[in-house]
């Protein structure tokens, strides 16, 4: 999917906001008796995806969300995690590996761990945030950045 890319689905009235970021967790049991399944599921599953525009306000009923669900648009949102500082370059391509950390004590442990990309993933660096070195409890070299896949 190209950065621009959009996505048309359904998702709950209550939470139809433009610009929430979530991440798709898949399809629920009740999806698969409703008509509309094929437009929901067209996420990929365990990725984040950021809304960029509600469709319409044509309103279409849902066995999840009580108060039903409307078309958006919506784009992979931008990720937020660590890079070794050498491959911190924005702007640069590159294939995701996350830093195989599992010290759930350290301050950064969500950042290099975050939901919605996985090792492998072939992403551009589109903004370095912060240098947090000092911050990583195993002494990593590592930078803060967000990349869009």
């Amino acid at each position: 999917m190209a950065k621009d890319e959009t996505i048309i689905t359904l998702i709950g009235t209550r939470i139809a906001k433009k610009g929430l970021e979530f991440i798709f967790e898949g399809e629920c049991p009740e999806c698969s008796k409703c008509r509309l399944k094929n437009i929901c599921m067209r996420l990929e599953k365990g990725r984040k995806y950021q809304i960029v525009n509600i469709r319409n306000e044509t309103l279409h009923d849902c066995f999840i969300h009580d108060q039903g669900v409307v078309a958006i648009e919506v784009i992979k949102a931008p990720i937020k995690t660590t890079l070794q500082s050498r491959k911190a370059i924005n702007g640069s391509k590159v294939v995701y590996e996350s830093q195989k950390c599992n010290d759930d004590s350290c301050e950064i442990y969500k950042i290099c761990n975050p939901k919605g990309i996985k090792d492998g993933d072939k992403a551009t660096i589109t903004e370095i945030v912060e240098n947090v070195e000092d911050k990583c409890n195993k002494g990593k070299s590592l930078k803060v950045v967000k990349m869009q896949l």
